[in-house]
């Protein structure tokens, strides 16, 4: 199974096997007729949680709305999918699963093409072995596979989910703006090029300084157009900027 943000054969994530998968026992009782796993739509998170848990609330793009996270890393994991183009939607706290006498709500929801997932986020080591298996049998049927992604993987990349966080903010807040001559001018400098410093590509580039330019750079590596190397440090003037696919 290859998702884009993660690092391929990562110990940090863990896909369920079929094997690995009881064919009946705990499989609870439920009725699930008016479950719909293909059209999730965001769990209220209650005022008592979110006192008790280590609550974030993040505007985005892939998710139509004010996104709730329970975790500081289910906002950081958010923030990789969307720097992912391959990943066209998600949903955090996306649905209510029959599991036991409470339910159980996944962190998160991914479309990414014709694949459904569905996330846990935790510590390494600290994933219900028994939870997680029904899970994955429980959503198979649905076309949708589950995935567990630790705490630890996912601030291994905080550098780069904490730039993304600068850049959807930017574009949520010039959304309206149109740039569409500005992508065109800077695929055209960008297309000779094998990689350029962002200072370079966008000359007066100071500070962040919202320009038109910005704003079409960000859509295009939003869309998967261009790359920023944004893993280890911070959008600055020194950021490489390489085309993609470019044909």
């Amino acid at each position: 199974m290859r998702v884009n943000f993660l690092s391929k054969g990562s110990d940090a994530l863990h896909i369920l096997s079929e094997r690995s998968i009881p064919s009946s026992e705990g499989a609870p009782k439920w009725s699930n007729k008016m479950l719909d796993l293909r059209n999730p739509h965001q769990q209220t998170t209650k005022i008592g949680f979110k006192k008790k848990c280590d609550f974030y609330q993040c505007g985005m793009l892939k998710y139509n709305g004010v996104a709730d996270f329970h975790s500081y890393h289910e906002l950081l994991h958010a923030l990789l999918l969307e720097s992912d183009p391959d990943v066209t939607r998600f949903v955090p706290q996306p649905f209510r699963l029959p599991w036991r006498q409470n339910g159980y709500v996944p962190d998160c929801y991914i479309a990414r093409g014709s694949q459904r997932l569905i996330v846990e986020i935790k510590p390494e080591g600290k994933f219900p072995k028994e939870r997680g298996e029904w899970v994955s049998r429980f959503c198979r049927p649905h076309g949708i596979d589950y995935l567990e992604i630790t705490n630890e993987f996912l601030m291994a990349r905080e550098v780069k989910a904490r730039n993304w966080f600068w850049i959807v903010s930017y574009l949520r807040a010039w959304k309206d703006f149109d740039s569409t001559n500005q992508i065109k001018q800077l695929y055209e400098q960008l297309v000779d090029a094998d990689a350029i410093e962002l200072g370079s590509l966008i000359p007066y580039y100071k500070d962040k300084e919202q320009t038109l330019d910005l704003l079409a750079l960000f859509r295009m590596a939003h869309r998967g157009q261009c790359e920023l190397e944004l893993n280890y440090s911070s959008l600055n003037p020194d950021t490489i900027v390489r085309l993609v696919n470019a044909s």
